[in-house]
């Protein structure tokens, strides 16, 4: 049986609910949250309410992913296949066969065509979203799903399990059968409270919590609001909410009903609210850390916390505070991007680019030389595989090699000719052999990830351009497991922390474990999918390092709905261009399709963000908003446009101008030296503006304010200080930074101090050691002729720096260098 009722915004988990779970009431009931973040948050929350007198049970506390794969035990269903790299492998490798059979016609008509991994990766796009649907395979004018579903079919069969996009539809179907006697999980539970969600469930997670609810009772909590607009909760099925106590499952804690508003569009709002504007996005990310320093405690919103801290995070390393850390794809790891590069050199159409070849030659995290396996020159031992930059620029340049299809083979036959002008012993030519067998080496090391058209022939012997005999080479390691053991052993690890070596670790292990599962098919992956697939597992795989963070300090996304929240919100990039709220592409599904099958209406995000934004607004003692939308072409995201509209239509939108307590009235006068605020006028009303770095003109001219806390501006404020001529807390590096900056000035200020000799006697010279008295405006630069130079010669001065010839000065034909002028300060005379 399926009930309702209507709970206040302000908080996810009503006070009647904590209480009932502080006090250790309701133990038979399940509670399903909305997001992993906030059932950790209730958890610990309760936890330190119960304060040692119980523990929180978390199987009591689930989320909708949770509960399913409990079902999924209950049921005794088959194992679960994951959604990897090499399941992709096996579906593409099952899709190129249909393709080739001319099954999927409608999208690829021509079989003697090539069926890409990108196709496969669409074809499984499609799939993927038309399993939300309850009937996932009623598409009438279905381009190919069915035919993705015969392989995906087949894969289960050999494996013995169900490939993940599938769970959801098996889990339905066997649940239809049972009672709550069949689900071990459930069978001791009186009931399940259901807490608001934002309205984006998809039909068959609907579907199977309707059925859910024939088996055991659930109650649904629900934030009040128009359910068109979004600031309604997601709805298991459309029922009239609870109005009275009769009407209440004995099995809920005895509670007071909430009364919803009847204006189904007014917002709930609690604390204090306010508006600090940044001047761009590097400014917003400035303001984030000042107000960070300032706050003993706080939570910050935005739309990707993972993204944000990778930008930030050590910046604020910098400032004492120790970020959080998120889960992260192994292929951000430098060790694994030094592998990926490496393999990618061979690859792609860029494939044997002379930038990728020297860039390996320039690293030294990957040793070449343990493939080389003590390679010796047949004539010559002195002779080295080595790569010689100069040689490769050089026939790039010549020879316009810039990468892809048949590099490879240019590469070699202009390292193989012998130019005339080489001879034996030549040091050029002996660079030309070393550069031709190192790549020999190379393209045989690399050999498992050619391209077809770049494998070269094994059998084909390769004569030194120098000495004509056979280059030998290592030989090509065919099978990748033990290719991968061979390159582990190449790196220097010791270049690397104790994180990078985790991250390789796990990286190997998962390539070790898919070519095992793709062996067990007998399926061995073409050479050139070979390099993709190994890059699909390295940004697939994830590894969550555990470091000591500051909890005082939390980074949340917009769509983890919270728990009440303790002490100062942040919410940060609300930007348009930064919170997106557009609806997700489905292959070859247009607008009109996608609203007939019911995949899902075009407004959901906008709806989910405006259910999430209501609900930050009345669960936060305080909320601060970072808006960096005082640049022009710069939009505020839909729901708080929306919102600051709503309060400029009943004239309260001036409050949030109003500074928070932490920031003093001190911080924005006008007299202080590198603040960082000050009052702009946007919309008739004065803002607090936080830039980082800004300019003030005055009549004694224009001062630099930087704002910044980190090292580096306290070095820049340094040397503002010196070059605006205004007193500085620190000391620079070097006195010669500032003679440095000062130079142009002194130098300028001195010429125009220095008389100006321009009138001289007739056969007047100019004596060479006073030539920095005199600027050449005005004299010519004459060609060396018999008659001036007899003229300039005749003076009773030589050398000399210029004469006058009759109405003409003329610089002097042979002069010397002019000396500059001195200062008498060492260290701007030593440079000028």
């Amino acid at each position: 049986m399926l009930t309702s009722e209507y709970v206040g915004v302000e908080s996810l988990i009503p006070h009647w609910l904590e209480e009932a779970v502080v006090n250790q009431n309701i133990k038979d009931v399940k509670i399903i949250y909305p997001s992993e973040v906030s059932r950790k948050e209730a958890m610990h929350r309760f936890q330190n309410k119960i304060n040692g007198a119980g523990q929180v049970d978390p199987n009591q506390h689930l989320t909708i992913e949770r509960l399913f794969s409990q079902l999924h035990l209950d049921l005794r269903l088959e194992k679960i296949i994951p959604d990897n790299a090499f399941t992709f492998e096996l579906i593409h490798q099952g899709l190129v066969k249909k393709a080739s059979s001319m099954e999927l016609y409608f999208i690829h008509p021509n079989p003697d065509h090539k069926w890409s991994r990108e196709m496969s990766k669409r074809l499984l796009s499609l799939y993927k979203s038309l399993h939300t649907l309850e009937n996932p395979l009623g598409w009438k004018d279905d381009v190919g799903a069915r035919v993705c579903h015969d392989v995906v079919k087949k894969i289960e069969r050999e494996f013995g399990g169900i490939y993940s996009t599938r769970r959801l539809h098996v889990v339905r179907e066997k649940l239809e059968e049972k009672t709550r006697d069949h689900l071990f999980s459930l069978r001791s539970s009186k009931g399940i409270i259901f807490l608001d969600h934002p309205p984006k469930i998809n039909s068959i997670t609907q579907s199977i919590l309707r059925n859910l609810g024939q088996i055991i009772p659930i109650h649904q909590l629900l934030f009040s609001g128009s359910v068109r607009m979004g600031t309604h909760g997601a709805l298991i099925e459309d029922i009239h909410p609870i109005k009275n106590d009769d009407e209440m499952p004995d099995w809920v804690p005895k509670h007071q009903i909430h009364s919803s508003s009847k204006n189904r569009n007014q917002s709930v709002e609690n604390g204090s609210k306010h508006r600090l504007f940044a001047g761009n996005q590097r400014d917003a990310e400035s303001l984030l850390i000042h107000v960070l320093q300032k706050l003993d405690h706080c939570t910050v919103l935005c739309p990707n916390p993972s993204d944000l801290v990778k930008k930030i995070g050590s910046k604020l390393t910098a400032v004492g505070i120790q970020p959080p850390e998120f889960e992260r794809s192994v292929s951000e790891f430098p060790i694994v991007s030094t592998l990926l590069n490496f393999i990618a050199i061979c690859h792609g159409p860029s494939a044997w680019d002379v930038n990728k070849i020297l860039r390996l030659n320039y690293q030294n995290s990957i040793d070449l030389t343990t493939f080389f396996d003590e390679i010796i020159h047949p004539k010559d031992s002195e002779l080295q595989p080595r790569c010689h930059p100069e040689i490769l620029l050089d026939i790039a340049e010549k020879a316009h090699i810039r990468g892809g299809k048949g590099a490879l083979d240019r590469w070699l036959y202009y390292l193989g000719q012998n130019p005339p002008h080489h001879e034996s012993g030549d040091e050029k030519s002996v660079r030309y052999e070393e550069t031709q067998w190192w790549l020999l080496c190379l393209a045989s090391i690399l050999s498992p990830f050619f391209d077809d058209e770049d494998v070269m022939n094994s059998g084909s012997k390769t004569p030194g351009c120098l000495t004509g005999e056979t280059l030998p080479t290592p030989q090509a390691i065919s099978h990748l497991e033990y290719w991968f053991q061979k390159l582990e052993s190449s790196l220097t690890l010791s270049q690397f922390d104790i994180d990078n070596e985790k991250a390789l670790s796990l990286f190997l292990s998962s390539i070790e474990d898919g070519l095992k599962l793709l062996r067990s098919h007998k399926l061995i992956p073409k050479k050139e999918d070979r390099v993709e697939m190994i890059y699909e597992i390295a940004s697939t795989t994830t590894l969550r390092l555990k470091k000591p963070v500051d909890i005082s300090t939390q980074f949340f996304a917009f769509d983890d709905m919270h728990v009440p929240l303790d002490g100062p919100v942040i919410c940060f990039s609300v930007e348009s261009e930064n919170w997106l709220l557009e609806n997700p592409t489905v292959p070859w599904v247009d607008d009109a399709t996608k609203i007939k099958l019911g995949l899902a209406s075009l407004d959901q995000p906008i709806r989910c963000a405006r259910h999430q934004w209501n609900h930050i607004l009345a669960s936060s003692p305080e909320l601060i908003i970072i808006d960096g939308t005082i640049e022009e072409g710069i939009e505020l995201s839909s729901p708080v446009s929306e919102w600051l509209l709503r309060l400029k239509s009943v004239g309260s939108l001036e409050q949030l101008a109003k500074p928070p307590s932490f920031i003093s009235k001190q911080e924005w006068k006008s007299n202080l030296q590198d603040r960082a605020w000050r009052w702009v006028e946007h919309d008739d009303i004065n803002w607090l503006l936080f830039q980082d770095q800004f300019t003030q003109m005055s009549d004694s001219g224009y001062t630099t304010h930087l704002s910044g806390r980190l090292p580096r501006d306290e070095r820049q404020r340094t040397g503002l200080a010196a070059i605006e001529g205004r007193n500085s807390l620190g000391r620079p590096i070097t006195f010669d930074a500032i003679s440095a900056s000062i130079e142009a000035t002194l130098v300028k200020e001195s010429i125009l101090r220095e008389p100006e000799i321009n009138n001289l006697s007739a056969g007047e010279v100019i004596p060479h050691h006073k030539s920095n008295l005199f600027h050449n405006q005005g004299f010519l630069i004459v060609p060396s002729t018999r008659n001036k130079l007899a003229k300039g010669r005749e003076a009773k001065i030589w050398p000399h720096s210029g004469w006058q010839s009759g109405n003409k000065q003329i610089l002097g034909i042979d002069a010397r260098p002019i000396k500059p002028i001195e200062f008498g300060i060492e260290s701007v005379d030593a440079r000028t």
